[in-house]
């Protein structure tokens, strides 16, 4: 079977798999939710082809238009468009009944559950998806990709993740993807000894810009100025690359940094702590956001997994007061779910999908961190 084949038929098994998937939730959904009537199985099986066909059709258009509202209501405002595109559906097929206003927002929220849910469960890849190709298309014709025979560098940084703690994952099935990895021998996993100090300013300082010296710990005080230096604050970060910058940093050449604490020198930054105060350095364009909402069930997505670690973080939270684990943190209030469903969740999905959109523009290099892991690490 030749590749173009086989790739036409992976499309339709995950076409398929989807609308099965959508229409599930859909006739799940009108059991629980009063206001929301059908007539029989194959309206709901219409309904959800429906759906589909008309986020196909109207939703890059509609984020477009609407991406500073996105932006402002931080993602929520794409419920709205959601409710609206099965409002719309319901009313084009016959059959269908929706009489709360609120209906439609609860069905999105619902369906983006099923699908997280099951999608999950059967392994369902989004790599064909036909909003992945249509952000390919996008960014193609807008920033014309670099041409290179030279093979771009993907940097990706799990803060605080140790070796042991990788292999123990690995051999738990926790990482699937890094253990088929090293079975088919593609890759090899080698440990790395970090200077002192071993914290994320000093290493990212090393990494990022070649120069770690006279970073001593996560916090210190300068008798020189009479300054305390925070690795946390973005004013301190912001110095400290000032002064370890040599104009030849690890990123100089075209390279983007996302969501780290240092640029590495990067023309483009995008949640990157040293410049995230600097308008002209720090890349806060419409791009990297219409990235990750050019699939409309991205944000519900990342909004049902937020949900759920917020629920994880509280669980935990009691269980360690149950069982009186000593020793403990106090501060773990609701503060912090929220804090670390955002790092976990939230940040973690926007680094990836704006990754995913440049890397399609042809980027030589891209370093992003991830910080879940050391956020839950240090808290939890």
């Amino acid at each position: 079977m030749s590749g173009s084949r086989r790739k036409f038929r992976v499309k339709i098994k995950r076409l398929v798999a989807i609308w099965v998937i959508t229409t599930l939730g859909l006739y799940l959904l009108s059991g629980m939710l009063p206001g929301f009537r059908i007539d029989g199985i194959w309206s709901v099986i219409a309904l959800a082809a429906g759906i589909g066909i008309l986020n196909a059709l109207l939703w890059p258009t509609l984020v477009y238009l609407t991406l500073p509202l996105s932006i402002l209501s931080l993602g929520l405002f794409t419920l709205v468009l959601n409710g609206f595109i099965i409002w719309l559906a319901s009313v084009i097929v016959p059959g269908i009944d929706i009489i709360n206003v609120w209906d439609p927002l609860f069905i999105a929220i619902g369906l983006a559950a099923v699908n997280t849910l099951l999608t999950s469960l059967f392994s369902v890849d989004d790599d064909e998806s036909y909003y992945r190709n249509v952000l390919k298309r996008k960014v193609t014709k807008q920033l014309k990709p670099v041409e290179s025979d030279v093979p771009g560098v993907i940097f990706l940084e799990i803060d605080g993740l140790a070796k042991p703690v990788l292999l123990r994952a690995i051999r738990n099935g926790h990482a699937p993807i890094m253990a088929r990895w090293l079975v088919e021998g593609s890759h090899r996993l080698a440990g790395w000894e970090c200077d002192l100090s071993s914290q994320t300013g000093a290493s990212q300082a090393g990494i990022l810009l070649g120069n770690n010296y006279d970073i001593p710990a996560f916090r210190w005080y300068e008798k020189d100025t009479g300054r305390l230096m925070v690795s946390s604050q973005m004013s301190d970060i912001s110095e400290i690359e000032k002064r370890q910058s040599s104009g030849k940093g690890l990123l100089a050449d075209g390279g983007l940094s996302l969501s780290n604490m240092f640029s590495g020198e990067a023309p483009i930054t995008v949640f990157t702590m040293s410049t995230v105060k600097n308008p002209k350095a720090s890349d806060f364009h419409k791009r990297s956001f219409y990235m990750f909402f050019i699939d409309p069930y991205n944000f519900l997505r990342a909004f049902m997994l937020a949900l759920w670690d917020i629920f994880l973080e509280l669980r935990s939270k009691r269980r360690q007061r149950q069982r009186d684990v000593q020793p403990r943190l106090e501060h773990r209030g609701l503060k912090f779910a929220f804090i670390r469903a955002a790092t976990t969740t939230i940040i973690r999905e926007l680094s990836i999908y704006t990754l995913i959109g440049d890397m399609f523009a042809g980027i030589p290099s891209a370093y992003v961190t991830l910080f879940g892991y050391d956020e839950v690490a240090h808290h939890s």
